[in-house]
């Protein structure tokens, strides 16, 4: 067997299901063999380097479309395959969406999130931070039992603008046992596309990122739907 014959038994198996592996195997042989013509040449015939090159680029295009192959897949999931797990994230391009985060878009000095609290507390507090940690905005929420909103006007708490950007939020109460109660918050904005993060389809949001079922409503022009 010789380089030539490798190549293409490695061009032949591109067409299987485990074209991946069998590459691999072929490939090893592939570099063996090659390494033992070149140690065993004829020094007076030595190998003709065009068909080594040629060897390699056949290797090379079948690697690559072994790789075109799987980016396909990736599309395919992300264009409807796998809706079951995920939903058909293309669906969503455009609709209002409203969705667990703890994190908020500060966009044009205004931005609003939603929390509910599920008991009676004698004060619900608010607290804004930057993506670096550092509060910027301290005070205090609604506290009705049920779903409430929190509208923050970009004003730090000594009423100091603040720029443009992501916020992380937290609305958290003193429970009748003295121990400090987190609550969810949500907030709203317009899908404007999707993304794959460790495997994970992730739709969006402005400059946010949501999960499929972290989404509690959409909303469109025409009609409302819960999740």
């Amino acid at each position: 067997m010789d380089v030539n014959s490798v190549a293409s038994n490695i061009t032949a198996t591109s067409r299987t299901e485990s074209s991946e592996e069998n590459l691999i195997q072929n490939k090893d042989a592939f570099i063996k063999i090659f390494i033992a013509q070149m140690q065993y040449q004829n020094p007076l015939e030595p190998t003709d380097p065009t068909a080594l090159i040629d060897s390699i680029a056949r290797i090379s295009s079948v690697e690559q479309a072994i790789t075109t192959n799987d980016n396909l897949e990736t599309l395919i999931e992300l264009n409807g395959g796998g809706t079951e797990q995920f939903g058909d994230p293309i669906s969503y391009l455009d609709k209002i969406v409203e969705f667990e985060s703890d994190t908020i878009q500060l966009k044009d000095g205004g931005t609003s999130f939603s929390y509910e609290m599920g008991e009676s507390a004698e004060q619900l507090f608010i607290v804004i931070r930057s993506e670096s940690g550092n509060p910027v905005y301290t005070g205090f929420g609604s506290k009705n039992i049920g779903n409430n909103e929190f509208a923050w006007d970009g004003m730090s708490t000594e009423n100091n603008p603040v720029s443009d950007g992501v916020y992380e939020v937290e609305a958290f109460y003193v429970g009748k046992d003295g121990e400090i109660v987190n609550l969810t918050t949500s907030t709203v904005g317009v899908v404007t596309g999707a993304d794959i993060d460790d495997g994970d389809i992730t739709l969006l949001v402005g400059q946010l990122k949501t999960l499929r079922n972290h989404i509690t409503s959409i909303r469109s022009e025409n009609a409302e739907e819960n999740i």
